[in-house]
């Protein structure tokens, strides 16, 4: 009876420790309501060119892909739906060709509200990844997969 018990009593921890840790990772997916600035670069590594560097942007969307669909004509956006949400395609004039070969556009993101810090390659896809405060977020074309 008492080895019952302890397994329901697990049972019921597991179950709360994961809810928790769900809802932490919504929030942070979520992003944070109300204006905010974040900090654009973009860079072409193809051609080692810095398009924009550290522009700030007053938006009060909460993913990057809607950031990125309200910015559309001035960043000149390209994106497509797939199975996992927005998948960029474009930006500032440059597209990806060829979804084998690329050039592909990546991004690094930095929130330091958040204390996060993902590396380019790293950060989740535009509609997962939500937006704080002072967030900066450096895309860069590239072929290179290895960072």
């Amino acid at each position: 009876m008492e080895n019952k018990n302890t397994k329901i009593i697990l049972s019921l921890l597991i179950l709360a420790l994961m809810v928790g840790g769900f809802l932490g990772f919504t929030g942070f997916l979520k992003g944070e309501d109300g204006e905010k600035i974040i900090i654009i670069s973009i860079t072409n590594k193809e051609d080692n060119n810095e398009i924009m560097k550290e522009k700030a942007f007053r938006t009060t969307k909460e993913t990057l892909g809607d950031f990125l669909e309200e910015n559309k004509s001035e960043l000149e956006v390209i994106m497509s739906d797939s199975q996992y949400g927005r998948f960029l395609e474009g930006l500032v004039g440059f597209n990806t060709e060829s979804m084998m070969d690329g050039p592909w556009w990546m991004y690094s993101y930095e929130s330091k509200s958040q204390n996060i810090n993902m590396e380019i390659g790293n950060a989740p896809g535009v509609d997962d990844l939500g937006l704080f405060d002072g967030d900066k977020i450096h895309f860069v074309f590239t072929s290179d997969m290895d960072f």
